[in-house]
């Protein structure tokens, strides 16, 4: 079985001196008759190898079996007394939007997207609750192009508003204090004959409430707005609000770095977008990645000094970085990410592959280990701001996830029961987690699975 070979003709560009060879240029025209021929035999090929694989009806089946047995679930985020999440059913090409009582309750669905005809499939990019969680503002785009259209459905009646706007294509929608106006990032409309590298320049958040037309929102945080505020064209704003404080801040995403610029202002000067007196708290210079903030104290976690991260805290009032608080000093585990929760700090770690979850008390100062309930990996977690409660998903190599409610005042740690407990059984199968030295000394961590007995 021979492999389809694809006609090599070599193109050579020089760039600042260095001569670079491409010998498939050719295939960037990825309509002409000839790539198109050439990928229909290579499909073509692999599928008569994989075809002929005796082992391979009997693994599909295996494989297929597996993948259909429980519905996958995440996303999660709650409000208003209610958790949401997308639910993937095995039957489904598409996640769809549930939500259920924080507290246990029935599942409705409110938005599914496998219901939806035409050429394209639509798919549900973000979704983001009010505060009080009548409404849901989402993002659907065709064919999977993630080019976002912001709708608006009320929760209880199913019902989606007259609203429509396009691009939004990262969401970055935060519901404001009122329940009834959100900010939301928008790219803007590119001419005609505007170059494809301009596509996701000069984002911007502007403010939308749902009984005013799409058309008299205004640009609240982006660049050019405000005097106070420095932004290239290529960088993502985004706004964060809390029910915990009085302020907004706004967070300049610098592409694919991590490192942010974060800026701060009260809430009621947000107002006067030209003029409010926006103040930076971080730059990239400061090497911050994440940020929780309540009342008048801002969060930040950092790796400038710190390798495995720690966590400063300073005023938004008064805010000085270079006098800031060490609230979490670096230590062995990896600080991967942080959630204020009430007069509490939790702190998301990673500790030789495995995850650690710290609760920090704001008003002592004092750190304590959160014993959760196995060792594995936390995919994701979210806070509910009114109660004081976290909820986070957790899963390891041989426990199926599970999504756990954490009431950071008690202490206490149970299963929500808002995903059905795995139908496969793995008892016959243990997993050893050990540490393998490199050639420099270094620790690796190594995770070790097979079937139980074995040497």
């Amino acid at each position: 079985m021979t492999q389809p070979a694809a006609r090599i003709e070599v193109i050579r560009d020089s760039y600042f001196g260095t001569t670079i060879e491409d010998p498939y240029r050719w295939m960037e025209d990825r309509q002409s008759a000839e790539f198109q021929a050439w990928l229909r035999a290579q499909a073509e090929h692999a599928r008569a190898y994989l075809d002929a694989l005796p082992e391979r009806a009997e693994l599909l089946a295996r494989i297929s079996e597996l993948h259909s047995a429980s519905a996958s679930i995440a996303g999660f985020k709650a409000a208003g007394g209610y958790v949401f999440y997308l639910k993937h059913e095995p039957q489904d090409a598409l996640p769809k939007l549930a939500l259920r009582p924080a507290q246990g309750g029935m599942e409705k669905i409110l938005f599914d997207p496998n219901t939806l005809s035409g050429e394209a499939h639509t798919a549900l990019d973000w979704y983001y609750p009010s505060r009080d969680g009548r409404y849901v503002a989402y993002g659907i785009s065709q064919g999977g192009s993630e080019n976002s259209t912001l709708h608006v459905l009320e929760t209880h009646s199913g019902e989606t508003l007259d609203l429509a706007i396009e691009r939004v294509y990262f969401g970055g929608v935060d519901w404001r204090e009122d329940n009834h106006s959100f900010f939301y990032q928008r790219l803007p409309m590119l001419a005609s004959n505007a170059p494809i590298t301009d596509y996701y320049n000069d984002a911007c958040m502007y403010l939308h409430r749902l009984d005013e037309d799409v058309h008299s929102d205004l640009p609240v945080f982006g660049r050019g707005i405000n005097p106070l505020v420095e932004m290239a064209r290529e960088d993502a704003p985004y706004l964060s609000t809390s029910a915990l404080s009085d302020w907004v801040i706004g967070r300049v995403e610098h592409g694919d770095r991590r490192e942010l610029t974060v800026y701060a202002v009260l809430r009621a000067q947000l107002n006067e977008r030209e003029t409010c007196p926006w103040q930076k708290i971080a730059d990239i210079e400061d090497e911050v990645t994440d940020f929780a903030f309540t009342g008048d104290t801002i969060y930040l976690l950092t790796h400038k000094g710190a390798p495995r991260y720690k966590v400063l805290a300073t005023s938004l009032r008064e805010p000085d970085l270079a006098r800031a608080s060490v609230i979490v000093p670096e230590s062995e585990a990896v600080i991967e990410a942080l959630l204020a929760a009430g007069d509490s700090l939790l702190t998301l770690d990673l500790a030789g592959g495995n995850a650690r979850m710290r609760h920090v008390h704001v008003s002592s100062g004092e750190i304590a280990p959160v014993a959760l309930p196995f060792e594995g990996t936390i995919r994701e977690w979210i806070h509910d701001e009114a109660n004081g409660v976290v909820f986070f998903k957790m899963e390891s190599w041989f426990v199926a996830p599970r999504a756990y409610r954490y009431a950071t005042g008690s202490g206490h740690i149970e299963d929500s029961g808002l995903i059905p407990s795995s139908p496969l059984d793995v008892n016959a199968m243990e997993v050893h987690e050990v540490f393998a030295p490199a050639q420099d000394g270094t620790q690796i961590p190594l995770s070790i699975m097979h079937k139980k007995g074995l040497t």
